[in-house]
């Protein structure tokens, strides 16, 4: 008989992506990840602020309890991610949406308290 090693965890986490990423859908919306979700307790706040670095192709995703601030995105958890309608972010910022894309998230900026992704894979895959 053969002992197992005391360090085998089980996999729990069966159709889920444990990879920090966006997804821009042809609907016009933003899709956050369980991965991210996760890693930053976005799940927590009723809503998020946008920003978008027109240069640099980065997203900035600020999450807020402040319902009434200029520019708040309602946030809708499902199944451990957040769905955000941005139809109108995307039309402003010219950020393709013809089809659904993903883009990696790059960090969290603690000064400027947001979770960045980088959309340039969305920019490529479009042109």
């Amino acid at each position: 008989m053969v002992d197992s090693p005391n360090d085998l965890r089980r996999f729990k986490g069966r159709n889920q992506s444990f990879k920090k990423k966006v997804s821009i859908r042809k609907s016009g919306q933003l899709a956050i990840n369980v991965g991210t979700v996760r890693a930053y307790q976005l799940d927590e706040y009723p809503g998020v602020l946008l920003y978008f670095g027109r240069e640099s192709h980065t997203l900035g995703i600020e999450p807020t309890h402040d319902t009434e601030a200029d520019g708040f995105i309602k946030s809708y958890v499902h199944n451990d991610t957040i769905q955000l309608n941005v139809r109108s972010f995307l039309d402003l910022n010219d950020i393709p949406y013809d089809k659904t894309r993903q883009a990696p998230v790059t960090g969290y900026d603690s000064e400027r308290k947001m979770v960045l992704a980088d959309l340039e894979p969305v920019f490529e895959a479009a042109e």
